[in-house]
């Protein structure tokens, strides 16, 4: 029986085990229907073999350079022994059209890898691409596949863009935010379409340093931006997972502070990208039908260094990781009902049954004259009432928090608010409003008295150097200036 069919409602549920494993990667396949993974670590050694999983049939096959036949219970296929990528850890995996890519990693030996390999799946063989000059050794980053046909790689304080042949590459400049904003590892990205932009959220900075931050790069503008998005978010985090599941990005597990409850990394967590907000509180009331408990991990310890990929838009599957001071292979799946993951809100909003779980997603309303969930889009719709909504919905452009981040990404900024919004929804009172990039370092002052100050050098040889402080002091509300 297929798998889809098996599991049923929203929550957790055990499907396999692959052996023991962390630092591995997976991507599913929608072509095949599969779930491949590739490589990852035990607490002796380093893995270099590519696993799949069929849904049709519920299957593993497992592909290892080094041999052939059936390992517990696994087949394994290989028609080219002793060819393909190392055995490897913290590497990079992304599906592409008849293939998929595995980039960097740590080998055996705890050196960074700069190889780029391709699993043709075709013949189910590995290629090792031509690529014009040699790609930078990393580990612990991510790759994503765009809509414009090009790979982007996050990590190391480094981004660069792969075209999808892998003949070439290019780096690429961190305009708007600067190089050492970017995570170095143990971070997730995402692309979505609906902005075309990259989302980056967690992992570590600066070497050690946890991070909390979730970044936007637009393909549009070429410009990243922080998000600052409403809500409570969770703690910060690295080698989590984050999926794109509809307009949510759902983030579970990771490695965090010491001190920190493990239950703040047994339970998932939303982020909606369109709305540019946590849904938090304990239950996400969006999730119709939702057993008890349905929010927590199956497995018996929080989990880091796991992977995670999305089957049909709502199915999620965790497979190993580490947890408890020990690692698992064990693989889990994660479902939502798959009406809640649509694109499209109106026909979201239109699943919902009850004013409850129409309120707690934050692109629906409930209208009161007729009992029906429909998207905000909608409201003149609602007759002999308002339509009540919930969940705020503040959009991308209250999400930036800086001049240079808001026009990149199409907005407007007012100086003395200090605040983006939609170009459409400006504010009516806002004498200095900034529509482009080069007003930002010449317009963008806040409204007062800016005071400079002139502090004398404290030592009688130093000549040369200006010790000089400016202040701003606020003399007056920006309504002032309207009167």
């Amino acid at each position: 029986m297929p798998l889809i069919n098996i599991i049923a409602g929203v929550s957790w549920h055990p499907i396999s085990s692959i052996g023991v494993r962390a630092g591995h990667a997976a991507v599913y396949v929608d072509s095949e229907d599969a779930l491949f993974i590739y490589g990852g670590r035990n607490l002796t050694d380093v893995k270099g073999d590519m696993l799949e999983f069929k849904f049709e049939t519920n299957k593993w096959r497992h592909y290892d350079r080094h041999r052939r036949g059936f390992r517990d219970g696994v087949e394994s296929i290989s028609s080219e022994l002793g060819f393909g990528p190392p055995a490897l850890y913290l590497h990079a995996m992304v599906a592409v059209p008849n293939g998929v890519v595995v980039y960097g990693g740590l080998n055996g030996l705890g050196g960074a890898a700069g190889e780029i390999w391709l699993f043709n799946l075709t013949q189910r063989v590995w290629r090792s691409p031509r690529v014009e000059n040699a790609l930078p050794s990393i580990f612990g980053h991510t790759l994503t596949l765009a809509d414009n046909g090009f790979i982007y790689c996050v990590g190391r304080d480094t981004f660069l863009r792969l075209d999808i042949g892998l003949t070439s590459w290019t780096k690429l400049p961190v305009r708007g935010l600067g190089a050492s904003a970017m995570p170095t590892r143990g971070h997730t990205t995402v692309f979505y379409k609906a902005d075309r932009s990259l989302v980056v959220y967690g992992g570590l900075r600066m070497g050690t340093e946890l991070s909390s931050k979730m970044l936007i790069y637009s393909l549009s503008s070429g410009t990243w931006s922080e998000l600052r998005g409403s809500g409570r978010s969770p703690p910060s985090r690295a080698f989590h997972t984050s999926t794109l599941m509809g307009d949510f990005l759902v983030t579970f597990g990771g490695i965090g502070r010491q001190g920190r409850s493990e239950s703040e990394f047994t339970r998932t967590y939303f982020y909606h990208v369109g709305c540019h907000v946590w849904i938090t509180g304990g239950e996400e009331d969006f999730i119709q039908h939702a057993p008890d408990g349905y929010n927590s991990f199956s497995g018996k310890h929080d989990l880091y260094g796991h992977a995670a990929s999305v089957r049909s838009g709502s199915q999620m599957f965790i497979v190993g990781g580490f947890g408890g001071g020990t690692a698992t292979g064990d693989v889990f799946a994660y479902t939502l009902p798959a009406a809640q993951v649509l694109a499209n809100s109106s026909a979201l909003c239109g699943h919902y049954t009850t004013r409850v779980h129409c309120l707690g997603n934050p692109v629906c309303g409930f209208c009161p004259s007729d009992g029906t969930c429909r998207s905000r889009e909608e409201a003149g719709e609602c007759s002999g009432a308002n339509l009540l909504t919930g969940a705020q919905c503040p959009g991308l452009c209250q999400a930036l928090a800086d001049c240079r981040s808001c026009v990149s990404m199409g907005c407007s900024w007012c100086s003395e608010g200090r605040k983006c919004s939609d170009a459409r929804h400006a504010p009516r009172v806002c004498a200095k409003l900034i529509v482009a990039d080069k007003d930002c370092l010449m317009k963008n002052e806040e409204f007062g008295l800016t005071l400079f100050q002139y502090d004398s050098p404290s030592s009688k040889y130093v000549h040369y150097s200006f010790n000089t402080s400016a202040c701003l002091a606020s003399c007056f509300a920006a309504d002032s200036l309207n009167r």
